[in-house]
């Protein structure tokens, strides 16, 4: 294993952070989505 720098280390950390959180909001964002009343379903109701 190559020894890496302080700065590569910074930056696979940071995107490792930054997918994960990617990760754990795509599914919130979808519930959240699916959550709503489109205006598809508003009209069906009617």
């Amino acid at each position: 294993m190559m020894f890496m720098s302080l700065k590569e280390i910074r930056t696979l950390g940071s995107i490792l952070v930054l997918s994960g959180a990617a990760l754990m909001a795509a599914p919130a964002s979808s519930f959240a989505y699916q959550a709503q009343p489109r205006p598809i379903d508003l009209l069906r109701n009617i």
